[in-house]
């Protein structure tokens, strides 16, 4: 059973989780990511990590980004899991809303979100 805390990611990149509990993953169970800014950089590694944990991962990025989403996203299906490339917004709701909704119906649930703080300014 592998134990990732909000502390823990956060050191790596920004992730949104609930600040009291710990997500842990049963290699019994199969669990989901949604990874976003995935084509590049740290996005890139989280999503390629989360693969490597054993999760299913869905990323998404700008339409600019679409050529790197589809090499992930092959990268990702090599490890072994699933994945699901998507072009999104994050920053327009309703592409939002419709990738989350995606993810749901194709992958069953989901149990991680990695967005990049830079991505909701304060």
């Amino acid at each position: 059973m592998h134990k990732y805390s909000c502390w823990e990611w956060t050191q790596v990149s920004s992730i949104f989780c609930n600040w009291s509990q710990t997500i842990q993953k049963d290699v019994s169970q199969s669990h989901t990511a949604i990874v976003t800014g995935a084509a590049n950089g740290i996005g890139r590694a989280v999503a390629l990590r989360l693969a490597s944990d054993g999760f299913n991962v869905a990323i998404c990025d700008i339409s600019s980004q679409e050529a790197a989403l589809k090499v992930l996203k092959a990268e990702i299906e090599a490890k072994g899991q699933k994945a699901l490339a998507v072009v999104a917004n994050v920053s327009v709701e309703k592409e939002v809303n419709d990738f989350v909704s995606t993810v749901v119906s194709q992958f069953g649930g989901l149990d991680v979100v990695r967005i990049p703080f830079d991505d909701f300014p304060i």
